[in-house]
């Protein structure tokens, strides 16, 4: 903590090939929650860290996702990446790989909150694309009316296209996926539920030099019925063919 009064705060800590710490940095908003959630590192080697915290955006701004950028030698750019992103009752998810950075230092990130979309559309997908000194990119600034109840996990192919995994409740909890491509249009080809008939979740989501997209999480008694949480993993191809043989 900043301060015996300073609740949770960011730290982030850099340390050389050999483990010795090169330089810790501690970040407090005011004295409220802050919670960390993830890391990336641009081209340059520069150190995004995102997380959320209250009340950033303004007084009664709810939770916002604050996110910053730092240097290698551990100077924060106080100037372009201090942003407090909001967009109402917002909460970055859970688990890490929310946030991308592509080669050209674009920054891709993804979130949900209650009711953007409309004053009834329940928990609904953001998504925002920041260049790479900050600057919001207005076509990317995104909404889907989905009632998904999380964002678990994001991925970032070479062409710039944009993949979220995340969790919605029906019978039972369910896997969905989505596809965003670099010229911030929906692919409905990758509109995809997985459900394996109990509850089910993604945790993480990568995809590989030939647009192979591989997606993993866990789910209830998969293997046998006393089994309880087991692993999964699945497999797309780039045009949302899920490759069943050997997977």
């Amino acid at each position: 903590a900043v301060s015996g009064s300073s609740l949770y705060d960011f730290m982030v800590k850099k340390f050389d090939t050999a483990g010795t710490q090169a330089w810790s940095n501690i970040y407090d908003n005011n004295s409220n929650y802050d919670y960390f959630e993830n890391v990336y590192l641009d081209p340059s080697e520069d150190l995004f860290i995102a997380g959320y915290t209250q009340n950033l955006a303004y007084a009664s701004s709810g939770n916002d996702i604050w996110i910053k950028k730092i240097s290698a030698a551990g100077t924060e750019d106080t100037v372009n990446w201090d942003l407090a992103v909001e967009a109402g009752p917002t909460f970055l998810s859970y688990d890490s790989g929310v946030s991308k950075t592509d080669a050209t230092g674009n920054t891709y990130i993804a979130g949900y909150s209650q009711n953007i979309f409309s004053s009834t559309s329940g928990h609904d997908i953001w998504v925002r694309k920041y260049d790479a000194n900050g600057t919001l990119d207005p076509s990317w600034d995104i909404v889907l009316d989905d009632d998904w109840s999380s964002v678990k996990a994001v991925a970032l192919d070479s062409s710039g296209n944009f993949y979220i995994a995340g969790s919605k409740y029906g019978t039972n909890w369910d896997v969905v996926l989505k596809k965003i491509r670099n010229d911030a249009t929906v692919d409905t080809a990758w509109n995809k539920t997985i459900d394996f008939g109990d509850q089910d979740y993604a945790t993480s989501m990568v995809v590989d030099a030939g647009g192979n997209l591989y997606i993993g999480g866990y789910g209830a008694k998969l293997i046998s019925a006393s089994s309880n949480n087991d692993w999964w993993i699945k497999k797309f191809d780039s045009s949302a063919n899920e490759i069943t043989t050997g997977w």
